[in-house]
């Protein structure tokens, strides 16, 4: 992503089912936000999860996000209705609910930050990744998320995992997720020496 950031302005993924995003980091500059990924949520509602979609609104010269808002529609609540059709509704507005004031790598890698110190935040995020699925969770853990989201890379959250006092193995198959098979079988392939 670094050496092609300028040309790559945003990357969107799915398939995890959850709504999250991650920083890509400088691999020369480690503090340096240098991209943005945005993983939607699922339309279908998997398990524990109400569908969604997000709209996302881009600057049209610059091709860079500006915002995202999230639309779902509430599974118990359609369910509770005999022959009634699920209604689509807003859920949040990324800058508004999470006091953004852009959508820009660094603008998020502080936000991933606030995820150590601020638990009301924390709590918000991760019912929001469910797309408020079930009750607002109260003791959302921020260390897991600052590292979910602080990162691109396995061995880099594997790493932040281990610095804030977890343990985290090796190598995670769990769920199977195509980024650690990925990343255990690619490995670190970028040596930076100085």
């Amino acid at each position: 992503m670094e050496r092609f950031q300028n040309v790559i302005r945003f990357a969107l993924q799915g398939h995890t089912h959850n709504e999250d995003f991650q920083v890509a980091m400088s691999l020369t500059h480690p503090d340096k936000a240098v991209g943005l990924n945005s993983i939607g949520g699922s339309l279908t509602p998997y398990t524990e999860k109400n569908p969604s979609f997000m709209v996302i609104e881009f600057d049209a010269l610059t091709m860079l996000p500006i915002n995202m808002k999230t639309y779902s529609f509430n599974l118990d609540e359609a369910n509770a209705v005999a022959g009634d059709k699920p209604g689509w509704a807003f859920l949040h507005d990324w800058l508004e609910t999470y006091q953004l004031p852009d959508m820009s790598p660094a603008s998020m890698k502080q936000l991933s930050e606030r995820f150590l110190t601020d638990q009301a935040l924390t709590n918000q995020y991760e019912w929001n990744r469910g797309r408020q699925y079930g009750s607002k969770p109260t003791n959302a853990n921020g260390g897991y998320l600052y590292c979910n989201t602080s990162s691109t890379e396995t061995y880099q959250k594997n790493e932040c995992q281990k610095n804030l006092g977890n343990e985290t193995p090796a190598v995670s198959f769990h769920g199977l997720s195509g980024e650690i098979i990925g990343d255990w079988i690619i490995g670190n392939w970028v040596n930076i020496r100085d």
